[in-house]
């Protein structure tokens, strides 16, 4: 799909309790503080029943149709996700030397929970860094690869202080 935001906002506002999971938003392809906007409205709209993930891609030619570099691409995931936060405190802030203030601010305090999403061994390393308490997901493909084991230990060596998460992988794959 395209811009899962916009399916999703219709279903919040059509529905009561069912959890929104948006799964995946190829960031690098969006304006991070856009995304942070439209994912706030979806978060008001639905009452704080929003679960955002996020990932890199892996098609060239998505990032060629919108004029994007596909170089890169994970650290700019990495670099957005800490925005995404900064933005959706509501308090105004230094962006590339403009100060900015995205409005409005989520339901869900401090925002949205943010999984990193990926099937390959650098979105392991990826998730582990920078999705500290988050849940690790496996499908067939990648739990044959071992990734949910990877993450944990990667995100083990990079917050070593922390009690591990517990990865949430489909009965039918273990």
């Amino acid at each position: 799909m395209p811009s899962p935001v916009l399916p999703a906002t219709a279903f919040a506002a059509r529905t009561r309790r069912i959890r929104l999971s948006l799964s995946v938003i190829v960031l690098p392809l969006y304006d991070v503080l856009r995304a942070a906007e439209d994912l706030a409205v979806l978060d008001v709209i639905s009452d704080g029943r929003l679960e955002v993930v996020v990932g890199a891609g892996y098609r060239p030619a998505e990032y060629a149709m919108f004029g994007r570099s596909f170089a890169g691409r994970g650290s700019q995931v990495e670099d957005a996700v800490p925005l995404l936060r900064r933005a959706w405190s509501g308090e105004p802030f230094d962006h590339r030397g403009t100060t900015v203030r995205v409005t409005p601010v989520p339901v869900h305090q401090p925002g949205p929970p943010v999984l990193l999403g990926g099937s390959s061994p650098a979105a392991a390393r990826r998730a582990a860094r920078g999705a500290r308490r988050r849940r690790v997901r496996a499908d067939r493909r990648t739990a044959g690869r071992g990734l949910s084991r990877r993450v944990r230990g990667a995100r083990a060596r990079a917050w070593p202080h922390d009690v591990p998460d517990r990865a949430d992988v489909p009965p039918r794959v273990r």
